[in-house]
């Protein structure tokens, strides 16, 4: 109905220009999504309770020497690298 009105002349500027705004919008949609990376990785949704978990456990475990080798060396499997950047001080 509303398309055959704006066929026969019966539209208002204002409706062109909302159009054209959505027309903009949209464009500005699919070139955010085509800029979007393809394989995001999946994250368990308690990840962070996990995390949580794992971190104070090792902890517990750094306080006792015999299970502190163990420890460190899972610690360490974490850390991929280390960066140092100089601030002002």
């Amino acid at each position: 109905m509303m398309i055959a009105a704006i066929e026969d002349g019966g539209y208002v500027r204002g409706m062109s220009d909302r159009l054209r705004k959505l027309e903009a919008h949209q464009d500005e949609l699919a070139e955010r999504l085509a800029a979007a990376p393809a394989d995001l990785p999946d994250v368990h949704p308690n990840i962070a309770g996990i995390y949580r978990r794992k971190v104070a456990q090792l902890a517990e475990a750094l306080k006792h020497p015999e299970d502190r080798d163990e420890a460190a060396t899972a610690i360490r499997g974490w850390i991929e690298r280390i960066v140092l950047t100089s601030g002002e001080k």
